[in-house]
């Protein structure tokens, strides 16, 4: 299998560092593993050429839902993250590799909740979407940069609501056509 992996990092400090991983797949797609050391909240910016599933271990189905670019997995410290496809072809995406304790803005009860959230796979949260893709967006210009620094802060604010009250399963999800009512 031939693939081709570059990875970029965007912005760093303020409690994270982001980093931009693209994957090329040459010949026949199958999946690339990641390990961080760190609690890393990811966010897959594009697919091409079929879907892409982050998973746990490669022969195991994730437990998350499919909703395609945009779509989030929380993992914890250590654990692998495997990007699986099928027919993917491409496949781009921004892991936050987490380190609440040196936010500089969250309790000590908030930076104990992002340590020990479980790991939460392929779900959908609009508000920690629209900061995840923000700040993987920007290209700052270090870590006193106030605009990066804001973006951080705002998707960890965000990341604390997210694993203070972990939402059921979305209706939303993309798994393909649904059956009509019969009239």
């Amino acid at each position: 299998m031939g693939r081709t992996l570059r990875s970029a990092v965007t912005v760093s400090g303020a409690g994270m560092s982001c980093r931009i991983f693209d994957v090329r797949w040459d010949a026949k797609p199958g999946w690339v593993t990641w390990s961080f050391e760190r609690p890393t909240l990811c966010l897959l910016r594009e697919e091409i050429g079929g879907r892409g599933e982050l998973r746990s271990q490669p022969d195991t189905h994730s437990e998350g839902e499919y909703f395609g670019t945009g779509h989030l997995t929380l993992i914890l410290a250590g654990e692998p993250l495997i990007l699986y496809a099928t027919s993917l072809r491409q496949a781009q995406f921004a892991c936050f590799v987490l380190d609440p304790q040196q936010a500089g803005c969250l309790t000590p009860e908030q930076v104990e909740l992002i340590q020990l959230a479980p790991s939460r796979w392929m779900f959908q949260d609009d508000s920690l979407c629209s900061c995840a893709q923000l700040l993987s967006d920007y290209e700052g210009e270090g870590e006193s940069d106030p605009y990066a620094v804001g973006l951080s802060r705002a998707l960890l604010a965000a990341l604390v609501a997210v694993v203070s009250n972990p939402s059921p399963p979305s209706e939303r999800r993309l798994t393909g056509s649904r059956p009509r009512p019969a009239y």
